[in-house]
Parts: C-alpha cells; sequence; structure tokens
C-alpha cells in the first residue's frame, strides 16, 4: 500500500533543503545494515524521479531515534508521513518539499503458502494484515 514521504525538520530551525540546489542543514540518514550505503532520498520534480544521495553527521537503521534526533534538532530527516503525523500536527516537526516527494511503495510481505505454518510466522502474518487494514 503507498504512503504518503515526508522530508521534517524541527520546527523553528528555518528554511532549509532544495532538492535540485543542495541543503544547508545536518542531515539524519538511515542505514539498514554497516554494510550497506545510507538510503538515498526519493524526489519527483517535473515527472521525473530521481534519489538524492546524502551525507548525513548520523546514520541509524532505529527510527525511534531518528525522530529523537529531528525533534531534539539534530537535522533534517526522511521517513513514512504516518510516522511523523503526531508531531506535524503539534507543530513540533516541519513538512518540507511535500511537491517534490514521492509516494513510498510499501513493503511486501512473502511467506510459504502451508497448510502448517509456525505459530510465530503466523503470529506475524496476522500483525501485518491487521496493522495494513488500519492504515487504509
Amino acid at each position: 500500500m503507498p504512503a504518503p514521504v515526508v522530508l521534517i525538520l524541527a520546527a523553528g530551525r528555518g528554511e532549509c533543503f532544495l532538492a535540485s540546489g543542495g541543503n544547508t542543514h545536518k542531515c539524519i540518514g538511515w542505514r539498514q545494515s554497516p554494510e550497506v550505503a545510507p538510503y538515498r532520498w526519493p524526489f519527483e520534480e517535473n515527472g521525473r524521479t530521481f534519489d538524492l544521495a546524502i551525507e548525513p553527521q548520523i546514520t541509524t537503521n532505529d527510527l525511534r531515534l531518528m525522530l529523537r534526533l529531528a525533534l531534539a534538532g539534530g537535522g533534517i530527516t526522511i521517513a513514512t508521513q504516518e510516522t511523523f503525523r503526531p508531531y506535524i500536527e503539534s507543530g513540533k516537526l516541519v513538512s518540507l518539499l511535500d511537491d517534490f516527494l514521492p509516494q513510498f511503495p510499501g513493503f511486501y510481505l512473502y511467506f510459504p503458502q502451508r497448510r502448517n505454518i509456525a505459530p510465530k510466522l503466523r503470529a506475524l502474518i496476522d500483525y501485518v494484515k491487521e496493522w495494513r487494514q488500519q492504515l487504509a
């Protein structure tokens, strides 16, 4: 299920970042693991999609830490809109460049189609299905 992507900055930290021009703020990056390059930020401009390689001041694989760093004014970061919605609505975070950000295509869950699925896998599948229905 596609989800809006949002680029955020702590409120009161000033104007910043143009997709085609460069960045005047620190960035908080996301990296799946140390062996993988930091996540490239996706943008759309004039119907063209491109990814921007950032040079983050800090990189993490913990979404909660990204949020805490952003709230503390540690820099700009990116995630799905749902992640930051309460903080944007409360004015603690500011959404940036909404017109240039694409939809996140979502995650896929692949699992074997067997009658006897392990209970832990069944619990995960049921949780993800319920969570997805709540977002719809």
